[in-house]
C-alpha cells in the first residue's frame, strides 16, 4: 500500500507532472520561434488536459487554477505573442508551485522515514 501512494501521490507523480510542464514548455517556445512544430498547438492542449486531469485527481486548488487559465489560452488559435507571454507565465507560476509540492511531499517522506 505504501508504495501505491508513494507512485500515486509522492515524488514519482509529482516528476510525471514536471516532465509534462516541460514538453508544454518546450512547445510553447517552439511556437514562439521559427520553429513549425506540426499539431504543436494540438499537442500543448493535450499536456494541458492531463496536468488539469492530475490536479484534479489530486486536489490541487492552486494548480487547477493556474491550468484552467492555461486552457484558456490553449483553446485560443494562433501562436502570436499575445498568447505565448501568458502561456509562458502560466508554465512558468505551475512549475514553480509543482516544485515547492515536491521539495514539500520529500521533506515529509524524509520525516517519515527518519521516525523510529
Amino acid at each position: 500500500m505504501e508504495r501505491f501512494l508513494d507512485e500515486e501521490f509522492g515524488p514519482p507523480m509529482l516528476l510525471r507532472a514536471a516532465r509534462l510542464i516541460l514538453e508544454a514548455q518546450q512547445i510553447t517556445e517552439a511556437l514562439g520561434s521559427a520553429q513549425d512544430i506540426p499539431g504543436g498547438q494540438a499537442r500543448l492542449r493535450e499536456l494541458i488536459d492531463q496536468l488539469a486531469e492530475t490536479a484534479q485527481l489530486h486536489h490541487w486548488a492552486q494548480e487547477d487554477d493556474v491550468l484552467a487559465e492555461l486552457a484558456a489560452l490553449a483553446l485560443r488559435e494562433g501562436a502570436d505573442a499575445e498568447l505565448l507571454g501568458p502561456l509562458r507565465a502560466g508554465l512558468h507560476q505551475l512549475e514553480s508551485q509543482l516544485q515547492a509540492r515536491l521539495l514539500t511531499t520529500v521533506a515529509q517522506n524524509w520525516r517519515r522515514e527518519e521516525r523510529p
